[in-house]
């Protein structure tokens, strides 16, 4: 049995803020499960993902002008997991 660990964060940039609960498992095949709490969005995330903005950024509400911040802040907060298993 698997015990997720799950952080709850408030980041602020000058012209807004993003409340994000960000849930470690290594049952999402690596990724980390990233909610917005003010949009209620929600989706799988890991530090590869971060190349691909127009997944996350469009998909956790971020405002163009925090990309670079959030992208920062996912870099540090997303672990490096291995799938617990193969899926295929």
């Amino acid at each position: 049995m698997e015990e997720a660990m799950t952080r709850y964060v408030c980041l602020a940039t000058e012209e807004n803020r993003y409340d994000f609960s960000l849930v470690y498992s290594k049952l999402f095949q690596g990724k980390s499960f990233v909610t917005c709490l003010q949009s209620g969005k929600a989706l799988l995330l890991c530090h590869d993902d971060l190349h691909n903005e127009e997944y996350w950024v469009s998909g956790l509400k971020v405002a163009e002008q925090d990309v670079e911040a959030m992208k920062a802040f996912f870099t540090t907060a997303l672990p490096a997991f291995a799938p617990a298993v193969s899926q295929y």
